[in-house]
């Protein structure tokens, strides 16, 4: 009996060390998906649909307690050539001034070298494998990031998969310490990128983004909160 019981013993622990070593990879396959093509859900270059955008932006002061919003409403065009897809339509419910477009067009339609971001299978990681949902971690080398991505060198992204139906459900980016992003300093910064898949196009959409950033701004910390809600969707 006693000798049963530690074979028994022995292959249970066997069995577990087998299972930690699933790497990121071997899960990602299990669902259809690669170390290489897993980010291609959220690379708008490459998209084949447009939709309507609604963007509030909240500014809160903890010194002072002070809160501020800014609202925009925009489009993406998939047809349109890059550096000319997102159009400005208003701020604050009235129209655009002049330089309301050249911010917007610097942030959204300025185009950057793209970077293959081909990563290895090592810049994964199983952050969490459970009955329900898989996470996967991910860091981009810094040699492969361009100056609207820079900040990824200081952050982790994280794969949410629903086991159920085998789709992706949202990347989330989390930062890992304090960084510099033009002119903030930002000390916390977390994105959620919510996905859906269209079963008819068979591609993935971002549904709505969340950004949540505390930033050190002449000595005081202020809190920015970016909700954006996409509808109005057209797959080509």
């Amino acid at each position: 009996m006693k000798n049963i019981l530690i074979t028994i013993i022995l292959l249970i622990s066997t069995f577990s060390m087998v299972a930690q070593k699933k790497s990121a990879n071997d899960l990602l396959n299990e669902f259809g998906f690669t170390t290489d093509n897993v980010l291609s859900c959220i690379d708008l270059s490459s998209a084949a649909y447009s939709f309507k955008a609604t963007s509030v932006t909240t500014t809160k002061q903890e010194a002072n307690q002070s809160t501020s919003k800014n609202d925009k409403v925009y489009a993406y065009d998939a047809t349109k050539n890059l550096g000319e897809r997102f159009t400005l339509i208003s701020v604050n419910g009235d129209t655009p001034r002049k330089k309301d477009f050249k911010h917007f067009d610097k942030e959204k339609n300025s185009v950057e070298e793209k970077q293959t971001q081909k990563l290895r299978e090592d810049n994964f990681f199983v952050k969490s494998d459970n009955e329900t949902t898989a996470i996967i971690g991910f860091n981009i080398p810094a040699e492969q990031l361009n100056s609207k991505t820079a900040f990824m060198a200081h952050c982790t992204g994280y794969i949410h998969i629903d086991k159920q139906t085998g789709r992706i459900t949202k990347i989330q980016i989390k930062s890992n310490e304090a960084f510099n992003l033009k002119i903030f300093h930002v000390t916390i910064m977390t994105i959620d990128i919510n996905l859906k898949y269209n079963d008819k196009h068979k591609q993935y959409y971002v549904s709505s983004e969340k950004t949540m950033m505390k930033v050190l701004i002449l000595g005081s910390i202020t809190d920015f909160n970016i909700e954006e809600n996409y509808s109005d969707f057209k797959f080509y």
